[in-house]
């Protein structure tokens, strides 16, 4: 019996710039256009693939640093887990779970179980048992799971398998180089590299996250590891497509991970609900075309069948969209992608950052406050400061103008380009960055306020007071407090405002050419902003968000 063949593409379109004259920042040729590939997936149902998510978990001393008075790393990860294993216990699913803890040795915590309500508390309370002390042998632990995701997979061949694997440290046991650790990988799986913590060594988990099927989380502050935990959970849960490959013809593609212009781009896994944007250059505005190729993860929402074909196959085909032509002048409307021009000359400062020697920091700052100054008077001008891709990318600007050259800088600048890379629901927020101004503290910074510039500042979020014990309730009630509420306007409204076709266009009367002179104001300077303290992007569909908020509570 032949399976049906559908699609969870709603549409692929392509969008060119219409003056290739005015876009700022960007270095293209001067016979090339700047374009966009949007794509946007349906929502979908729940995955009916049997799923395993093997957690890898580091329980070397370091994990019992103290983070509150009385709150450990470890506590965060343990509360993390068993609100992880409540959610994961109630959905449809075939959910397998398999759990190794590793200091210099590798334990076996939870062998591989389908997780239920019936073995809910005999989870707990293994999870409850971990202790953490000795050092890390990241080596080890890599070797033991891909002998068992191996065997596994041998079992059990059409099973979807995912292993999450967090440390907060560096190998210092039977230590090897970065390349020999790299090289355990096994890219035949889904692997989630979660970096807990400033101390952890972002060089080796970025390095292993370059590798296919791979990424890297970067999680700053310990409250949070419910939102990172929670994203992964919901990438296995609600997979749309998976493999799938973007191949453009008469033109080029820009792979934010090697910073240049290809003509393939990978996604290891597409959700539902997702609106994935692409950048695009090309020669042949008319005749550039982008084929999306992969296999089916699940279904639309819409359709009721359980048996489809998930083989490797064409999915769309995206082309130019025609241009709008005003009915009663004839006038064609332009399609303005500046604020896309801005995001890919950040994404080109970010890919930098990650490597910037010592002598070019200075330069390279400079870089930033120009950048950041011409898009902020772009935002002000155009009547744009609350759109939430600009604001995101001007979060990216600054956390990296303020943490470069330091400590933790790199991880700054590797999870802030992933997470717009990738266009991720969490990134890394401020706490570490906001207080490392140049020459303004944060005091003048707040003199420059909404009344001085018309600014509308988003709702302030509640002020949240250190835990002095680590009672579960409470602690899952502060992690809900840091996730916005369904109408919180960063995530409700899109990061483009729409016409007919689900592209942006200022109006008329209100775009104005701002390259023109340098009248800026002081609101446009970078010492003068203060990022968001919001830990979800404007990229967060609302299932992730409910995902994200039912893995922060627990039942009273």
């Amino acid at each position: 019996m032949s399976t049906l063949q559908f699609t969870n593409i709603i549409s692929s379109d392509i969008l060119i710039h219409s003056e290739k004259a005015s876009l700022p920042l960007i270095d293209i040729g001067e016979d090339e256009y700047f374009g966009i590939l949007k794509t946007n997936i349906d929502k979908t149902r729940m995955v009916n693939t049997p799923t395993l998510m093997k957690f890898t978990i580091d329980k070397t001393g370091s994990m019992n640093e103290q983070q509150t008075r009385k709150t450990t790393k470890m506590d965060y990860v343990v509360q993390t887990f068993i609100s992880m294993m409540e959610y994961l216990s109630k959905l449809d699913a075939q959910i397998f779970v398999q759990v190794n803890t590793f200091n210099i040795t590798v334990d076996e915590l939870i062998q591989c179980v389908r997780i239920t309500p019936d073995n809910l508390d005999e989870m707990i309370n293994k999870i409850k048992s971990i202790r953490a002390d000795e050092s890390t042998d990241i080596g080890l632990a890599m070797e033991k799971a891909n002998e068992e995701l191996a065997q596994y997979a041998e079992e059990n061949p059409e099973h979807q398998i995912g292993h999450i694997f967090m440390t907060d440290g560096d190998q210092t046991r039977n230590v090897k180089m970065v390349s020999e650790l790299t090289e355990l990988v096994n890219s035949k799986y889904n692997n989630i590299l979660v970096g807990f913590g400033i101390d952890h060594n972002v060089d080796l988990l970025s390095n292993m996250a370059d590798k296919k099927n791979t990424e890297y989380k970067f999680v700053d502050n310990m409250e949070n590891t419910s939102l990172v935990y929670g994203e992964t959970v919901h990438k296995f849960i609600y997979p749309a497509l998976r493999n799938v490959e973007f191949r453009i013809e008469n033109g080029k593609l820009y792979d934010w991970k090697k910073n240049e212009w290809t003509v393939c781009l990978y996604e290891d896994v597409i959700i539902g609900e997702a609106e994935k944007v692409y950048h695009i250059k090309t020669t042949d505005p008319s005749n550039v075309l982008v084929n999306i190729h992969g296999s089916l993860a699940s279904l639309p929402v819409t359709v009721e069948i359980s048996d489809f074909d998930k083989e490797f196959r064409l999915l769309d085909t995206a082309t130019p969209i025609p241009d709008l032509v005003t009915i009663t002048t004839g006038d064609i409307i332009s399609n303005d992608l500046t604020k896309y021009a801005f995001r890919q000359k950040v994404q080109e400062l970010l890919f930098r950052a990650k490597s910037i020697k010592y002598d070019s920091i200075s330069s390279f700052k400079s870089e930033l406050r120009d950048a950041f100054r011409t898009i902020r008077k772009y935002m002000r001008m155009n009547l744009l400061l609350n759109d939430g891709l600009l604001k995101m990318i001007c979060d990216d600007i600054v956390i990296t103008y303020r943490t470069i050259g330091l400590g933790n800088g790199r991880a700054f600048a590797v999870a802030r380009q992933t997470s717009q890379g990738r266009q991720q629901s969490y990134n890394t927020g401020s706490s570490q960055a906001s207080n490392k101004t140049d020459t303004l503290d944060l005091q003048r910074q707040n003199a420059v306020g909404p009344d001085m510039f018309d600014f509308v500042p988003s709702t302030p979020r509640p002020v949240l007071k250190r835990m002095n014990t680590i009672s579960q309730r409470v602690a899952d009630e502060r992690f809900s407090a840091s996730l916005p509420n369904s109408d919180d306007e960063l995530n409700v409204d899109t990061f483009t405002k729409y016409d007919e076709r689900g592209f942006f266009h200022p109006p008329v009367s209100v775009f104005k050419n701002i390259f023109e002179d340098d009248n800026y104001l002081p609101e446009d300077e970078i010492e003068y902003y203060l990022p968001s303290t919001n830990y979800t992007t404007c990229y967060a569909t609302p299932d992730v968000l409910q995902t994200m908020r039912t893995m922060s509570k627990r039942n009273p």
